[in-house]
């Protein structure tokens, strides 16, 4: 063997684990699962009486959990519920503050782990992904409870990519809104920000996102590229309602009005000034939830 071929040998396998061993550091980072211990041991402490905790299985076996409070005055002529879906790195208890303003409209809610967090199995996140077939799954959960439910989606965050991604997965018709706080357009955009401002790497977002790419298939299985929310919204038909707050540093602001401009179904945005990343609900409440109940008002197949 050549010493020039011998060269080019080394330097492929330098290039090759030094790719893998960005790409797990990533992985380890941002995809792995949360630990369980800590993640059970929070939601337990915020445990209330008046709700229930809920375990299916998911299409793939994994389990899944989620918090369910019933509204103490619910509709007569069958039962609204909301489906909340919280941010990642987030728990149930993210979505009190929303869940609380629908339980007051007389709504049932059910709020999720994602899977890979909170109580929920799965070893890794999939920042909405893999989680846009398990709110399938939720739907239908609510569905069997009672058959005559009419269900509005509320995501934040990656829990609103994951509400997006589902719409065109034959989402029930059953589901008559979506409210997405502050989305990501492709996770390949939002995973090269948060690697971009995650620490003091030398390694460029992009080459660590391609490392990433290639850890992520070969670990959880599935394509980074394949979480792409504007190709989903573009063929969605249920009415979405986009919220973003315009100081948003993780996700920014020109996400939602990419994916409403892309959207072919009917939509609103609403921008709310000075707002972080999921602060529009604390920084402008009656705006939020005005903004909320008019769109439910318009699209629901009877009156809230």
């Amino acid at each position: 063997m050549g010493k020039s071929r011998r060269r080019f040998l080394a330097l492929t396998g330098t290039l090759l684990g030094g790719s893998f061993f960005v790409g797990s550091k990533a992985y380890d980072s941002l995809i792995a699962a949360a630990p369980k211990d800590a993640a059970a041991q929070k939601e337990r402490a915020r445990t209330d009486p008046r709700q229930r905790e809920i375990y299916i299985d998911a299409i793939d076996g994994t389990r899944l959990h989620a918090a369910f409070r019933s509204a103490e005055d619910p509709k007569e002529r069958g039962r609204h519920c909301c489906l909340l879906l919280h941010d990642d790195g987030a728990s149930p208890a993210q979505c009190m503050p929303y869940a609380a303003h629908y339980l007051e409209k007389g709504m049932d809610v059910l709020m999720p782990s994602l899977r890979g967090q909170g109580l929920s199995g799965g070893k890794y996140r999939g920042y909405g992904y893999d989680d846009r077939l398990d709110v399938l799954t939720w739907t239908h959960w609510l569905l069997k409870r009672d058959p005559e439910a009419r269900i509005v989606i509320h995501g934040l965050g990656t829990g609103a990519a994951a509400a997006l991604l589902a719409l065109p997965e034959h989402i029930p018709s059953e589901v008559y809104a979506v409210v997405a706080d502050s989305s990501y357009t492709t996770l390949s955009a939002y995973l090269q920000r948060l690697l971009k401002y995650s620490d003091g790497s030398r390694v460029p977002a992009k080459l660590r996102l391609f490392a990433l790419r290639y850890i992520t298939k070969l670990r959880a299985g599935y394509d980074i590229k394949d979480a792409d929310v504007t190709a989903a919204v573009a063929k969605a038909q249920t009415p979405v309602m986009f919220v973003h707050g315009d100081a948003d540093q993780k996700v920014p602001v020109e996400m939602s009005r990419q994916l409403y401009a892309r959207a072919q179904c009917t939509r609103e945005l609403f921008i709310h000034p000075g707002a972080g990343h999921l602060e529009s609900m604390s920084v402008s409440p009656v705006r939020y939830r005005d903004s909320i109940d008019a769109f439910l008002e318009k699209h629901s197949p009877d009156r809230l």
